[in-house]
């Protein structure tokens, strides 16, 4: 099923890739030849989006988030093409929801890539577990505020959603050298 994902998200991506070049080379960028470029754009980036989800690290763990990774990330290149070759129009709701989307499928494909590290020593996995979770929180921040479940006023959502980002940020980024002089050489796939 990953490999079948992989190779048809390859295709696709090669496919409206030649387009968009041909597009670019050759075009005179009219209504339709535009919308076939914005519709190039949409499919590399889920496409990419959808790889990293097939290349996790840890199989079994991350299924789950490597199923709404990908069903969230089909599901937002669904509605935006949709909308974008105006078979259905796009209300309030429908940017809420295509939001939510990308934002999972971007969290899942976060993740996903964390996964890739060799976690082989304790501190190494205390922090991967924390590059993991912060993540998490931070979309489900987002959602929140979105979905007007928690509305602030005074800024308080901006100041945790900067502090989130800060944390996700460093998180992220401080796995790496962790994994330098904690880890074993990095595996990939394991």
């Amino acid at each position: 099923m990953k490999k079948l994902f992989g190779v048809l998200a390859f295709i696709s991506l090669s496919i409206s890739g030649l387009f968009g070049i041909l597009i670019l080379l050759r075009g005179d960028f009219g209504e339709t030849q535009q919308k076939l470029l914005l519709t190039t754009i949409l499919f590399g980036a889920f496409s990419i989006l959808g790889i990293t989800h097939s290349i996790s690290g840890h199989k079994g763990r991350l299924l789950p988030i490597r199923i709404l990774g990908i069903v969230s990330s089909a599901g937002a290149l669904i509605i935006l093409l949709s909308a974008l070759w105006s078979l259905v129009e796009i209300r309030d709701l429908s940017w809420k929801i295509i939001f939510t989307l990308i934002l999972l499928s971007g969290m899942s494909a976060h993740v996903s890539l964390l996964s890739m590290t060799n976690q082989s020593n304790r501190i190494v996995k205390i922090w991967y577990w924390f590059a993991v979770i912060i993540p998490f929180l931070l979309v489900a921040w987002v959602l929140v505020h979105l979905w007007s479940l928690v509305l602030f006023d005074d800024g308080t959502f901006f100041r945790y959603l900067g502090i989130m980002i800060i944390l996700d940020v460093l998180a992220t980024i401080g796995i790496f050298p962790l994994v330098r002089i904690y880890g074993k050489a990095n595996k990939v796939g394991k």
